[in-house]
């Protein structure tokens, strides 16, 4: 073995790397990103679960419950005090909190005159895991409370009424085979519409839209007008299948829904033609736009992990991917029953993002090799 053409091969694979900057990208960026959003992300345990009280007894007794809910601050996060029933279901609703209990005002005294006292527990069901562990840690407090209480008690004097909420039977099909719109919507359109830029561009015939009179902006707007074509069928045809094939009940404004969808699938279309700005091959463009368009659509979209159980970095990050606000809407619309005004702000937000990728690709885009 000679060792100068060992050094000699080594020395021309280090020029490859300097000169490819998809390489260079794939060798240092991507394991960077994916540690970070995997670190950060990929977490099951139940943490941080945000709760509110509604107290309408408003006794010592009562106060001495709630304090022994607060307890927990590791995994259950008390977000304070709320006036009615009415502002729990509300603050459920919007996905402030994730479950909520409710004291009648004749707890305090039911229990000193020994009777028996209804508390009522609101959980959101739409996730089924978490929600069994809040409901089962409720449980576990009502039960110390009495014990620490009565000590000589053998049963209990009140009962725990616990509905679920959104997902009454805490399937968790129906929260995965909902949700999934909100990835596949995200990931296809991105990846298709980066193919079939860069596969202009690769192909050459890029060099006749160069010559041709047409805009810029004109052939951006073309290329996602053949993408939305194309996928209002998928959104059609994938909305009957999670109904009628996986028995998702629809509850929401499917008119609202379908607007929605087709505005995510244009930002979601917006970011493959973003990637294919910067790559000149499909397989490039492929990769980049996979890994930035998968790991946020399952990690940080709120279908696996509860974003407001995420920790403070997670949280934002969540925030900056558009998945996030989709998902809202898919589980506004299958689950909660909800109608356009309480997704406003998402679909804003999605909207936002739209004209957010669609400006950064004018602006990439130009009209000649770079």
């Amino acid at each position: 073995m000679r060792l100068h053409r060992v050094k000699a091969i080594y020395l021309k694979e280090l020029k490859e790397l300097a000169r490819d900057r998809i390489s260079r990208v794939v060798v240092l960026v991507v394991p960077l990103i994916i540690t970070l959003l995997f670190g950060y992300g990929m977490s099951l345990d139940v943490e941080n679960v945000p709760f509110v009280v509604c107290d309408e007894d408003k006794s010592a007794l009562s106060r001495e419950f709630v304090s022994k809910l607060k307890e927990n601050r590791e995994f259950f996060n008390f977000k304070g005090y709320v006036s009615s029933q009415r502002e729990v279901e509300e603050l459920l609703l919007r996905g402030k909190a994730k479950f909520g209990v409710v004291i009648p005002d004749s707890f305090g005294e039911r229990l000193k005159e020994g009777k028996s006292a209804n508390l009522q527990v609101l959980i959101d069901g739409t996730f089924p895991f978490q929600a069994e562990v809040s409901g089962t840690y409720v449980d576990a407090v009502a039960n110390s409370f009495i014990l620490d209480l009565i000590p000589h008690l053998r049963e209990m004097p009140f009962s725990i009424d616990t509905r679920y909420w959104f997902n009454e039977e805490l399937k968790q099909k129906h929260i995965t085979s909902s949700g999934i719109l909100a990835v596949v919507f995200t990931v296809s359109p991105a990846i298709f519409t980066a193919i079939i830029f860069s596969r202009e561009r690769e192909r050459g015939t890029i060099y006749n839209i160069y010559t041709s009179p047409v805009g810029r902006l004109e052939y951006l707007l073309g290329k996602q007008l053949l993408t939305l074509s194309v996928y209002t069928v998928n959104v059609l045809f994938l909305s009957l299948v999670v109904v009628f094939l996986f028995k998702v009940p629809f509850r929401g404004n499917y008119p609202f829904f379908f607007f929605a969808t087709e505005l995510f699938i244009l930002t979601s279309s917006s970011i493959g033609m973003l990637v294919s700005t910067f790559l000149r091959t499909q397989i490039g463009a492929i990769v980049v736009t996979m890994i930035i368009t998968i790991i946020p659509a399952f990690l940080y979209s709120g279908y696996l992990i509860p974003v407001s159980s995420m920790g403070r970095e997670a949280y934002i990050e969540a925030h900056l991917f558009p998945t996030l606000y989709y998902m809202n809407i898919v589980k506004g619309s299958f689950l909660k029953g909800v109608g356009p005004l309480s997704l406003l702000k998402d679909t804003v937000a999605i909207l936002f993002f739209y004209i957010l990728f669609l400006s950064l690709s004018y602006i990439r885009f130009k009209k000649r090799e770079r």
